[in-house]
């Protein structure tokens, strides 16, 4: 264990992408359980008044917590290419009644994800930019540690270490 942690701390350097302009690598507070039930949101202005559920929240660097919340995130991978719209399946219509409503709440699912993209292009490009550096196997012993006591996943963070290092 001491040697895989002295690797990772050897390691740790090259994980960090370069500074860029926009420098996705400072730090950043970040909510990591937004969701419709932790928003408080004014029924005549629609602004977002208050935010709850802070417990899980941390500052580090924006690309390796940065996410789309969890209430427009679709279930399946989302292209970061938004020069094309989601598309039904191409035998849309030749599915049954289920099969299509299914269809129809997936591509809904995958628009919004992609209108979510879309906003935080034209509203917080620093965001965007630091979701197309998102890299499991960078990100994944930062986010093992900050739920390790939770989720009892002390053993996963070796898993995680051992990935680092082989990658």
């Amino acid at each position: 264990m001491l040697e895989l942690l002295n690797q990772y701390l050897e390691l740790a350097p090259a994980m960090i992408s370069p500074s860029t302009p926009d420098d996705v690598n400072a730090s950043t507070l970040w909510h990591p359980d937004l969701h419709l039930d932790s928003l408080f949101v004014d029924p005549n202005t629609l602004q977002v008044t208050s935010v709850i559920d802070w417990q899980s929240t941390a500052a580090a660097p924006l690309f390796y917590q940065c996410g789309v919340p969890k209430m427009v995130r679709h279930r399946e991978l989302v292209s970061l290419d938004l020069s094309n719209l989601p598309k039904l399946p191409e035998n849309y219509k030749d599915l049954g009644k289920d099969q299509k409503e299914y269809a129809e709440k997936m591509h809904r699912s995958e628009h919004l994800h992609q209108y979510y993209l879309r906003i935080t292009r034209r509203d917080n490009p620093r965001h965007l930019d630091a979701l197309q550096l998102y890299d499991e196997v960078r990100i994944q012993p930062v986010k093992i540690v900050q739920q390790v006591w939770e989720n009892n996943n002390t053993f996963f963070l070796r898993w995680a270490l051992m990935r680092i290092v082989s990658n």
